[in-house]
């Protein structure tokens, strides 16, 4: 009997954990998603710190690559807007190449999505470049009309030594 139980218990461990495995994301939503990624990154490379931030849950979280944690609308409006006046004094480069790799995508719920992806940024002044590599993480949330983010974690890529 004891053996029959466990045996009983680890099928059902193994169904359970096979059907809890996160899912692919369907086409429909894939699309929306994307649409919602070009949407947000429009209002990024527009410096608008409003729009960018709308793109946010109300109590949506921002994790930059040195591990600040900036949660809120009104906060992530705040942290943006500092955020881009701080670009704008930067040199601009003659060249920049963006590369975004290793796009993954699941169902961590019914209205949950999260998104990984590499981003890779090479600057040229120049002569010089100037390379960053992110480990990007998205948590998105569907709302009535669309997709807001939950929370983004940026963190920096180096190279193992």
């Amino acid at each position: 009997m004891k053996q029959l139980f466990i045996a009983a218990t680890l099928l059902l461990t193994a169904t359970f954990s096979m059907n809890a495995n996160a899912q692919k994301v369907s086409e429909e939503d894939s699309k929306s998603t994307e649409k919602f990624y070009k949407e947000m990154m429009a209002a990024f490379g527009r410096f608008d710190a409003a729009a960018f931030a709308g793109y946010y849950t109300e109590n949506g979280t921002h994790i930059s690559p040195e591990g600040q944690i900036v949660t809120g609308r009104t906060a992530l409006k705040d942290y943006y807007k500092k955020l881009f006046a701080w670009f704008m004094t930067l040199p601009r480069p003659d060249k920049m190449e963006q590369n975004e790799t290793n796009w993954n995508s699941r169902y961590l719920g019914n209205d949950l999505i999260l998104v990984e992806y590499n981003d890779e940024h090479t600057n040229h002044f120049g002569n010089k470049k100037e390379k960053e590599v992110f480990a990007i993480s998205v948590l998105l949330k569907r709302t009535k009309d669309s997709w807001l983010c939950e929370q983004v974690t940026m963190t920096p890529v180096k190279p193992m030594q």
